[in-house]
C-alpha cells in the first residue's frame, strides 16, 4: 500500500499547477471547464497514466455511435430501427453536454453506451446480423479506467 501512495504522489507531482488545482476542485466538488477537465486528461496522458484512446474517450474528443460490422470483416451499418428506443441525437446532445462535474458525465456516458450495447446484442442473438462489441467495450473501459484513477488522486 504504501507503494501505491508514492506512485499517486509522484503522479501528482508530475501535473502542472493547473492539473493540481483542477484535482483540488474536484476533491472539494466544486464545479470545473470542460477545458480544464481537458487540461487534466493531457497531463494525465503525458504522465503516462492514461493512454491516447483513453485521453480521447474520456475528454470526450471521440465518442463512438454504434456503427456495426461483419465478423467477416465486411462493413455493414446499423439500420436506423436497430437501435429500438434508442435516440442518437438525444446522445449526441448529452455528449456535448457539460454538468461541471465530470464523473457525472462519465457515468452518464458509460450508460447510454451500455443501453446501446445492451438493446443491439438482443437484436443480435434474435438476428445474428455479426455486429461486433468491442468498441462499446473500449470506451466504456475508458470511462472507468479515468474516473477511477482521478477519483484515486483526489483521496
Amino acid at each position: 500500500m504504501e507503494n501505491l501512495a508514492t506512485d499517486k504522489q509522484t503522479l501528482v507531482n508530475m501535473l502542472s499547477e493547473r492539473s493540481k488545482e483542477v484535482l483540488d476542485a474536484l476533491k472539494q466538488n466544486r464545479s470545473i471547464t470542460r477545458e480544464d477537465w481537458s487540461h487534466l486528461l493531457g497531463d494525465l496522458k503525458d504522465a503516462g497514466a492514461i493512454t491516447q484512446g483513453e485521453f480521447d474517450f474520456a475528454s470526450f474528443r471521440i465518442v463512438g455511435h454504434p456503427v456495426g460490422e461483419k465478423r467477416n470483416g465486411e462493413f455493414v451499418p446499423y439500420q436506423p430501427g436497430d437501435l429500438g428506443f434508442l435516440d442518437i441525437k438525444a446522445i449526441t446532445d448529452q455528449v456535448n453536454k457539460w454538468p461541471a462535474n465530470p464523473f457525472e458525465h462519465l457515468d452518464t456516458m458509460g450508460f447510454l453506451l451500455r443501453k446501446m450495447r445492451n438493446v443491439l446484442m438482443v437484436q443480435e442473438r434474435q438476428e445474428q446480423k455479426g455486429f461486433t462489441f468491442s468498441g462499446f467495450y473500449k470506451q466504456e473501459n475508458a470511462y472507468t479506467k479515468v474516473a477511477n484513477l482521478v477519483k484515486d488522486l483526489i483521496a
